[in-house]
C-alpha cells in the first residue's frame, strides 16, 4: 500500500511541478500581452475555469496522499513531513496570495499581472523542491 500511495504522490507533484513552470513562464507571462484588451476577462475566466480543470484533482490527490503518508506510515515519516509541509505551504500560497490576485484581475486590475507573476514564484520554488523530494525518494527507495 505505502508503494501505490507513494507513487501516487510522486505523479501528482511531478504533473503539478510541470504545470506550474508552464504557467509561470509561458501563461502568467502572457496576461501582460492581452491585459489592454477588452477580451481580457473573458480570457481570464477561461484560463481560470480550465487549468481549475486541469490542477484541481491533482491537487487534492497531492495533499491527500502527503498527509496518508505521514499519518499512515513509519517509513521516510521525516522526508513525507517535509513533502507535507510543502504542500501545506503551496495550498496556502494558493488561497491566501494567488487566489485573491485572480480576484482582481478579474475585476479588471491589470497592474496586478506584475504581483501575479512575482508571487507566483512561491508555488515554483516549493513544487519544485517538492519534485526534488519526490526524485530523492525514488532514487532512496531503488
Amino acid at each position: 500500500m505505502f508503494e501505490w500511495i507513494l507513487i501516487a504522490n510522486i505523479f501528482t507533484t511531478l504533473f503539478m511541478t510541470g504545470v506550474i513552470w508552464f504557467v509561470q513562464v509561458v501563461q502568467y507571462p502572457g496576461f501582460r500581452e492581452i491585459s489592454s484588451s477588452s477580451n481580457f476577462r473573458d480570457f481570464h475566466q477561461f484560463h481560470i475555469f480550465r487549468i481549475g480543470l486541469i490542477v484541481i484533482a491533482p491537487m487534492i490527490v497531492e495533499l491527500v496522499t502527503s498527509i496518508w503518508l505521514v499519518a499512515g506510515f513509519v517509513q521516510f515519516w521525516m522526508l513525507n513531513t517535509v513533502g507535507l509541509g510543502l504542500v501545506i505551504c503551496i495550498w496556502i500560497s494558493t488561497f491566501a496570495i494567488q487566489l485573491p490576485i485572480h480576484q482582481t484581475l478579474q475585476k479588471g486590475a491589470f497592474k496586478n499581472i506584475p504581483i501575479l507573476i512575482t508571487t507566483n514564484w512561491i508555488r515554483t520554488i516549493l513544487w519544485s523542491a517538492k519534485a526534488i523530494l519526490s526524485f530523492y525518494l525514488l532514487f532512496i527507495l531503488t
